[in-house]
């Protein structure tokens, strides 16, 4: 059983597209998620026949492009790529390490790859005493990316100045 919090902040941020989505949602999601009861299982159902792909991270991944490739920033907002990022914690070991805290935010991490399958990604979930914000998301990742470098596991781009916004520190 998950822990309850005050605050469930679901994010995605490229170095690239800068914040894809900035979204909250109520406790009522996360507990159907972690039951993996019928309504649940129609999400799965949904979201596999919209993407064609039966594993969630390969929805994942379908859903970025689906936002990246939008004709509109109105069709790139239709894409429930908030579903994606959860079922995507939920199958993986990340849903049983959550941690109590008055805040939870999922932060899904992606950059282009040199492979087919387009996208690198990687998912957070950061306990926090408040949602993190909006600006922080650049910071998270920067940190992020010199962890990396340090440990020499994966290549992960500088931000682009497009994705910082009007934030880029000096």
């Amino acid at each position: 059983m998950l822990p309850s919090f005050s605050s469930i902040s679901i994010f995605s941020f490229s170095p690239v597209k800068g914040v894809r989505r900035a979204v909250t949602t109520p406790q009522s999601v996360l507990d159907m998620m972690d039951l993996k009861g019928p309504e649940y299982r129609e999400q799965v159902e949904l979201l596999t026949k919209m993407t064609r792909q039966p594993d969630a991270q390969l929805r994942l991944k379908f859903g970025l492009m689906a936002i990246d490739q939008a004709p509109s920033q109105e069709m790139a907002g239709m894409v429930p790529l908030e579903m994606m990022i959860l079922q995507s914690a939920r199958e993986t070991i990340i849903w049983t390490q959550i941690q109590p805290a008055p805040a939870a935010n999922f932060v899904l991490l992606d950059w282009p790859s040199t492979d087919a399958n387009l996208y690198e990604t990687r998912l957070f979930v950061v306990g926090s005493d408040s949602a993190m914000s909006i600006e922080s998301l650049p910071y998270f990742y920067d940190a992020r990316r010199e962890e990396a470098v340090q440990a020499g596991r994966i290549v992960m781009p500088v931000i682009s100045d497009a994705a910082w916004g009007t934030q880029r520190p000096a």
